[in-house]
């Protein structure tokens, strides 16, 4: 059960390379890193900080009109 609300601040940072297959199609990769950090509680006490360091990978595909 949760009794507080709190904003997360995360930091990413990535590459993201866009190539164009022909005149309408086109492919799009990106790689990122997140780091996300949170102090954890239990029963109104703190009991240590969660450290997450994530690699997100996607690959996109594009069609213009």
């Amino acid at each position: 059960m949760y009794d507080k609300e709190y904003i997360v601040v995360a930091l990413s940072c990535g590459v993201r390379l866009d190539m164009r297959l022909d005149r309408n199609w086109s492919i799009n990769l990106v790689v990122k890193k997140a780091y996300i950090r949170s102090d954890v509680y239990a029963a109104g006490s703190s009991i240590g900080r969660l450290k997450v360091y994530s690699m997100l990978y996607a690959v996109g595909l594009g069609y213009r009109f």
